[in-house]
């Protein structure tokens, strides 16, 4: 398992400013109050995040059941988390009627969850660069030509990711807690087709795609 300071995790502005909708392409103005409480929710935040992440390699052959894999020699399976307390923290300010800081709070959450993923992917990278020189950019169960029910094959890889990590998948292939990110990484000895960005086209999500409107990729093609 890997652990990460909440120190080590980006929580970039726009990246927030992109989760809760704002559209970074239109120059839209953002109203002061909104970025006061996106910078307090921001420090507040860093004590709520307990962000840590595991991944095991695969033999790609085991995953026949997508074409989308044929090409890989082998996958680095990841999954990340941030922890349960922030939601607990955004659950309990829905409930004082802070709708804003809760929207706010939340938003930052996904930021953290999509970093350490990112954090994560790196690491597989360097670590296995010498052993498969060629790597694509991680993609995630639900995004693009890939069914969300690929949760349950990560999730049966990574089997002891609810003792280690705290992640538990329910039937309805939902992770808990939600700010949680699992996804797949192909590894080979030379270059493989990419899940990325030419795949928002059929996309099942992309009508309420909260990254599309950032300009910004999502968690198929975020390196």
């Amino acid at each position: 398992m890997i652990v990460w300071k909440s120190s080590d995790i980006p929580l970039n502005e726009e990246n927030i400013l992109t989760f809760l909708g704002y559209d970074s392409a239109k120059k839209a103005p953002v109203h002061k109050r909104v970025l006061k409480v996106i910078r307090q929710e921001r420090e507040r935040a860093l004590p709520l995040l307990s962000c840590r992440g595991l991944y095991k390699l695969s033999p790609a052959n085991l995953w026949c059941e997508s074409d989308i894999f044929a090409d890989a020699d082998s996958l680095a399976v990841g999954l990340v988390t941030v922890g349960s307390e922030l939601e607990t923290e955004v659950q309990q300010l829905f409930a004082k009627g802070d709708g804003l800081r809760a929207v706010v709070l939340d938003a930052i959450g996904s930021v953290a969850a999509e970093a350490a993923a990112g954090l994560l992917n790196e690491i597989i990278v360097k670590q296995l660069s010498e052993q498969y020189p060629f790597a694509t950019r991680r993609f995630s169960p639900g995004y693009g030509c890939w069914d969300v029910t690929g949760q349950q094959l990560i999730f049966n890889e990574l089997a002891g990711a609810e003792e280690t990590l705290g992640v538990k998948l329910s039937a309805s292939m939902l992770m808990s807690p939600l700010k949680s990110v699992s996804f797949v990484v192909k590894l080979g000895q030379s270059t493989m087709r990419e899940i990325n960005e030419e795949s928002c086209g059929s996309c099942r999500v992309k009508p309420a795609c909260r990254q599309s409107k950032g300009g910004h990729l999502c968690s198929i093609a975020m390196a």
